[in-house]
């Protein structure tokens, strides 16, 4: 095996492939498929979406694959082969989304924005349906951007529920009364270890521990009812504890092959413990079209950069203020001692990483909002509500940014077209 350096043009080359190869390419997008493209329907384009993320991932791992083999003088022709086909499937499926957002008025739009690129606006259309976007706060809640909800998973689910249900199972006298009716006790007999008012939760391991677990459940069911039956009182507060939207969790109540309400305790708690928002609009967009931002805020042609460049500075004198120190102490029981974030966290400030994905998520709002103003403007013909923070609250939420460029003279298809 040879461990020299391999001379320059040794490195990876997308065309320099063997002419005489018996080995095909893939079928370059034709301008009949890529006219096809237009009529994309939107979970078709999200599946696109999808696989150009997927398919530039490898692109980049064979990448690196091809660097290492050129650096001990190996360049391989089916790696170059099978990486040079990669790259151009890449660049096929960005022209295909390219076009499927070009040809709506809102996919214009977005594509004139600097930073915003064909397949981050053939996403943005793909997965935001306007229709059950009133407001810009659905969008944020579904791109993940509201920091009141959180993924609570199943241990979060199960605990939350738990805590709901004992405040919310308060066991009234008369039941408490007809309980020791049939133990042929007091009821003070019952109660003399508990404090405050009694609930189910509180109660259980009392009669547990003079029937044993089996018997007390059935005594406590043929009382109390079935611990497992949802009521609507608790269905609601444990919504609202969960920061979650009732109507978004009765949906997932329901059986999906009859369409019945199963309303029960479990149910509830399988619900909870889901992602409460789309994981892949988050990427695409708090991480994605954020970062991109970022790259292009020194451009003339820049928007939304500027923003986040100018949300850092004011992020940073507060963070020096000690206006984080909460937050701050909050993260350092939860890193370890030896991470550079402790050092930050330890003098009661946020660390860098958080400081920039504070101001890149400030600027994606805001991005957001936009996108979500000129949607239902173009989607309902009627201007949007403006934000809750900027059309009600005082400070620094006073001032609304109105989207760049808009209406600007762009023509395309209609939402409608595309949402049916």
């Amino acid at each position: 095996m040879s461990t020299t350096s391999p001379p320059e043009d040794n490195r990876p080359d997308d065309d320099d492939l063997d002419p005489t190869t018996d080995f095909q390419g893939i079928e370059r997008l034709s301008k009949d498929l890529r006219k096809a493209s237009i009529d994309l329907r939107p979970g078709e384009a999200r599946y696109l979406v999808d696989t150009y993320y997927q398919q530039q991932e490898q692109r980049i791992r064979s990448n690196s694959r091809l660097t290492q083999a050129a650096k001990i003088g190996e360049p391989n022709a089916i790696l170059k082969w099978d990486y040079s086909n990669m790259k151009r499937r890449e660049r096929d499926l960005q022209l295909a989304l390219g076009s499927f957002a070009a040809n709506y008025r809102t996919g214009a739009w977005l594509q004139h924005i600097c930073g915003v690129g064909p397949v981050i606006s053939a996403g943005l259309l793909a997965y935001i349906d306007i229709r059950q976007a009133p407001t810009v706060g659905h969008i944020w809640n579904f791109a993940g951007l509201n920091p009141d909800v959180t993924w609570l998973g199943k241990e979060g689910a199960k605990k939350l529920v738990g805590e709901v249900l004992a405040d919310g199972s308060k066991v009234s006298p008369e039941i408490l009364a007809e309980i020791a009716k049939r133990l042929e006790i007091e009821p003070a007999a019952l109660t003399i270890d508990l404090s405050g008012e009694i609930t189910r939760a509180a109660l259980e391991p009392v009669i547990v521990a003079r029937l044993g677990k089996r018997r007390a459940s059935a005594l406590l069911t043929s009382v109390l009812g079935d611990s497992d039956v949802l009521t609507e009182k608790l269905f609601q507060d444990i919504c609202t504890k969960a920061h979650r939207h009732p109507e978004n969790i009765r949906k997932m109540l329901r059986d999906p092959a009859t369409g019945a309400l199963e309303f029960t305790l479990d149910k509830l708690t399988k619900a909870l413990a889901k992602k409460p928002w789309c994981g892949r609009l988050k990427i695409l967009s708090a991480f994605k079209a954020g970062e991109c931002f970022v790259k292009v805020q020194n451009n003339e042609r820049d928007f939304y950069g500027s923003i986040y460049r100018k949300r850092k500075d004011w992020e940073l004198d507060r963070n020096l203020a000690k206006g984080y120190s909460d937050q701050a102490a909050a993260w350092l029981l939860r890193v370890g001692r030896s991470t550079e974030a402790y050092k930050y966290y330890k003098q009661g400030m946020l660390p860098p990483g958080h400081i920039h994905a504070r101001a890149r998520r400030y600027a994606v709002k805001i991005f957001l909002a936009h996108v979500h103003a000129v949607m239902f403007e173009d989607f309902h013909g009627t201007k949007a509500p403006e934000p809750y923070a900027f059309a009600h609250l005082q400070g620094d939420h006073r001032h609304y940014i109105a989207p760049p460029n808009w209406p600007g003279d762009f023509t395309g298809r209609p939402l409608k077209r595309l949402l049916g």
